[in-house]
């Protein structure tokens, strides 16, 4: 089969958004280095906000000519809102996404997509987790509470079919878990692989869950996002939830001179104290909780913890 029909009917898709980049495209032009006969089809999506960045991303789809690279630029304001944008043109039976700065095992992926069932939806695999010069391997095979725990939207695949019914929030963070927590999971036909899919570099200063803005984005964002994490009729089953209280934790953490002002308390938060407190009764948040370095007791004085 030539490149021209690996194009036309491609059996993943696979969707990276970008925004400033520009120096620190290597890992990207590693792994495109290795996929000339896989027939993936690779969206970019850039949320311009440098000219440098499109110059080399432009450098990069002349280098590939041969793997058909697009390009769709323009202010997408979110990784969800780029995502989105992307998902409108993938044509592949399956979908994944994949941040610029990190590396997915694309030989494995594709080995488990190969594998996989007319009835399987989601393809689960393992991935590293990258700081400095160490890394770390997480398994989470076979355990969607442990999944839930570590949503890695990266190291997942789906069938197209549900990411074009399911858009993404379109928020600077928490819009991967609010995204892993609609699908379900419980009630999905899963794949899980014992293989590495990605690599996850954590600790840069460039990424958005490091910055400012991303952490406090502005009220109203804020108060949305609180809002969709409880919402009681969107997610309905464990696994969900987990993912739940994991993000609020998140929010909570970043956000806290926000999230702990008695008046901010007083008029947007009050009438979540009582979803904050029955979502602790998942099993498991324990765990959750000493992840994060918090106590859900101090912070919310909540007893009817269960650690199974």
């Amino acid at each position: 089969m030539g490149r021209n029909d690996l194009r036309t009917s491609p059996l993943l898709s696979a969707i990276v958004p970008v925004t400033k980049m520009s120096g620190r495209l290597t890992n990207l032009d590693s792994w495109l280095d290795l996929i000339e006969l896989l027939p993936i089809e690779i969206i970019i999506v850039h949320d311009i906000q440098d000219d440098k960045t499109s110059a080399e991303l432009l450098n990069l789809v002349k280098k590939y000519k041969k793997l058909g690279i697009t390009i769709h630029e323009g202010e997408f304001g979110s990784p969800g809102g780029s995502r989105n944008a992307g998902i409108v043109f993938a044509q592949g039976l399956w979908t994944a996404f994949w941040d610029s700065d990190d590396l997915p095992n694309v030989m494995e992926i594709m080995n488990s997509i190969n594998l996989a069932d007319r009835e399987i939806e989601i393809i689960i695999g393992d991935f590293e987790i990258q700081q400095d010069s160490e890394s770390k391997l997480k398994q989470h095979h076979k355990k969607l509470s442990l999944v839930a725990l570590n949503p890695g939207l990266w190291r997942m695949v789906f069938r197209s079919k549900i990411t074009k019914e399911t858009p993404f929030e379109e928020f600077l963070m928490g819009e991967d878990q609010l995204f892993v927590a609609s699908l379900n999971l419980n009630s999905r036909k899963i794949l899980f692989s014992r293989s590495i899919f990605y690599r996850y570099f954590k600790g840069s200063p460039h990424q958005l869950t490091s910055s400012r803005l991303a952490l406090l984005e502005n009220d109203l964002a804020l108060q949305k996002l609180t809002q969709l994490v409880f919402a009681e009729t969107k997610y309905q089953n464990k696994v969900s939830e987990i993912i739940r209280v994991r993000l609020f934790l998140n929010l909570v953490k970043q956000n806290k001179k926000i999230f702990l002002n008695p008046i901010y308390l007083y008029h947007q938060k009050l009438k979540y104290m009582i979803s904050i407190k029955k979502l602790f009764l998942v099993g498991g948040l324990l765990t959750t909780s000493k992840l994060l370095e918090l106590s859900p007791k101090k912070l919310f004085g909540c007893k009817n913890i269960i650690n199974r």
